[in-house]
């Protein structure tokens, strides 16, 4: 018996080697990230992502500028300490404390010595109480809480619907305690975040967004970049404003906000007999906010933004706004603000300006080296055309200051300057103003980190117990000596 041939049998499997497995798995891995690449550059070229991603981005590059980061840090929870005098017979001494976060400020032990007579005080202010104190020209400590503070504004108390949002802020204080009051401005700042997003979520859907891909100059090179512009008429503005009420109608987070503090609201709305809940109040708001879109208006605007930046990367080089407002369709003005950085970008940027309707501010470092840190900061407009320069030798930490007028010199400092750890000591050995010397001389320390003591005090409340008359008396003293050493100086 034959045997057909077997033309279609397969072939016998060979066994892969390890080489070629791992060849194998190479090329996928390879084609997956390529993959993967071209898709997240497409995600992020996406204009609405680009745009969030790059202004976000630029914000926080200027913020972590170290000419920027330590004063935000002192505002934030820091202290200025300063021990100065004016030729030896005027001193001047105190510590001020600053906590952004917990909105407290605390000025401890300041005073003003005169001719050896020492004026010496305390001011505080805070969510739990607002005193000075000074018993030579007080007699003792007056104050009052922030909630009577408050009381004392009573018949200028807003809507609801009243566009100034710090009205909430300022009767939070009346009805809350320290702990409240922080709980509170917590959740007031992210829902606030939260609408911020929305309304810049629905510009960017409704308004008309272009992009084009084009090298720019920037700083010193040619940079390919895309331009943003976004463009909104008074048209686009009511049907955002319309999508945005609508939003708010349904938030569920905002009404749990809204009914979390609602003794807060309905004492800002005002004891209105038509409304038995925050619910009324809220849905009266939304009514009015409404009506404003749809009644008869006599100014008009059109918002045009622009924006610079290479989106694959996040990073933004200029931002500009110009609003056009039209008023009863025939005259109009614009207001223009614009800000752009050099190559570098925001953070490490050599060269940053800012342009705010005509005036328009250079801020430029000439030299950041290990031995010389020098900037300088002009400021121009129809007018004026102001220089200041600023020079630091890093090593010995000597700078020296000077603001000039055009070619006349207005005032000049000069001192030391150590930077150490978060504590930034200046040192003023010398400062002239119009060419006279003030001669004054001091330190000054800028602690980035620095706590507020206990400061609660027991005082008398200065509507009701406060010596007005007394006061005045001892301040004149003051204010003369004060002025009569002075003038002995200087010869006013």
């Amino acid at each position: 018996m034959t045997m057909e041939p077997q033309f279609f049998a397969p072939a016998p499997k060979k066994r892969m080697s390890k080489k070629a497995k791992l060849l194998l798995l190479i090329s996928i891995s390879c084609a997956i990230l390529v993959i993967a690449a071209i898709a997240v550059g497409i995600i992020l070229s996406s204009p609405k992502i680009a745009i969030s991603r790059s202004l976000s981005n630029a914000v926080n590059d200027l913020a972590e500028r170290p000419e920027i980061e330590p004063i935000l840090n002192i505002a934030q929870s820091g202290s200025i300490e300063i021990d100065a005098k004016i030729a030896n017979d005027i001193k001047i001494k105190g510590k001020l404390y600053t906590n952004a976060d917990s909105l407290r400020i605390f000025a401890e032990d300041l005073s003003v010595t005169v001719n050896g007579e020492s004026y010496t005080g305390n001011a505080y202010f805070g969510p739990d109480q607002i005193y000075v104190s000074s018993d030579k020209l007080l007699g003792g400590c007056y104050g009052i809480t922030a909630g009577e503070a408050v009381e004392s504004f009573e018949d200028s108390k807003p809507s609801l619907g009243n566009k100034e949002g710090n009205n909430i802020v300022i009767t939070a204080l009346e009805l809350y305690d320290a702990k409240q009051l922080e709980e509170f401005l917590e959740d007031y700042v992210e829902i606030n975040n939260a609408n911020t997003a929305k309304k810049v979520k629905l510009a960017l859907e409704y308004g008309k967004l272009t992009n084009e891909r084009k090298k720019q100059r920037i700083g010193n090179d040619n940079i390919n970049v895309t331009v943003y512009k976004l463009a909104l008429t008074q048209d686009t503005l009511d049907i955002i404003n319309s999508q945005y009420l609508d939003y708010l109608a349904t938030n569920k987070d905002l009404a749990k906000f809204l009914h979390k503090y609602e003794r807060l609201f309905i004492s800002v709305a005002g004891e209105d007999p038509d409304f038995d809940s925050i619910d009324e109040i809220f849905e009266e708001y939304l009514s009015n906010e409404r009506d404003k879109l749809y009644s008869s208006r006599k100014y008009s605007h059109k918002y045009i933004f622009q924006l610079s930046a290479q989106p694959l990367l996040g990073k933004a080089y200029s931002f500009s706004m110009m609003k056009t407002s039209t008023y009863d369709n025939a005259s109009s003005y614009d207001t223009t603000y614009a800000i752009e950085c050099d190559e570098n970008g925001f953070k490490n940027a050599k060269k940053l300006i800012l342009d705010a309707n005509g005036t328009k501010t250079v801020y430029e470092v000439k030299e950041n080296s290990d031995q010389n840190f020098i900037a300088r900061v002009t400021a121009q407009d129809k007018w004026n055309d102001l220089e200041v320069l600023f020079k630091l030798n890093k090593k010995s930490e000597r700078f020296s200051f000077e603001v000039n007028d055009g070619n006349e010199e207005i005032a000049s400092a000069s001192g030391s300057l150590n930077m150490s750890n978060g504590v930034n000591t200046l040192t003023l050995q010398e400062l002239t103003v119009d060419g006279v010397s003030l001669q004054l001389t001091g330190k000054i320390i800028f602690r980035e980190k620095d706590e507020i003591p206990t400061t609660y005090q027991n005082t008398k409340n200065i509507f009701t117990q406060f010596d007005e008359e007394a006061f005045e008396e001892k301040m004149y003293d003051f204010l003369y000596d004060l002025l009569e050493e002075l003038e002995e100086h200087f010869d006013y």
